[in-house]
């Protein structure tokens, strides 16, 4: 049996790289929800504006990149990302 696109929304993790997003990461988090996605990952790149403190306060898990560029930040969410 074919899983469903919700099943499917169920057990996607969004990833999203950010650098000093603090325009538009509250609105992305919402817009992804608005879809179904629940499961929300924020890999920050040291923003030094309030990027990190919005996506925190959306409940959505943030962590801070060690490596530098969208594709290092891309990289290091995967290993932190469950796979449940």
């Amino acid at each position: 049996m074919r899983d469903s696109i919700h099943d499917l929304k169920d057990r996607v993790c969004v990833v999203i790289p950010t650098l000093n997003e603090e325009r538009n990461i509250g609105s992305t988090i919402d817009e992804f929800r608005q879809e179904g996605f629940e499961k929300i990952f924020v890999i920050d790149g040291r923003s030094t504006d309030k990027t990190v403190e919005i996506a925190k306060s959306k409940g959505v898990k943030v962590e801070i990149q060690t490596g530098k560029g969208k594709g290092q930040a891309v990289a290091e969410a995967f290993e932190m990302v469950d796979d449940d």
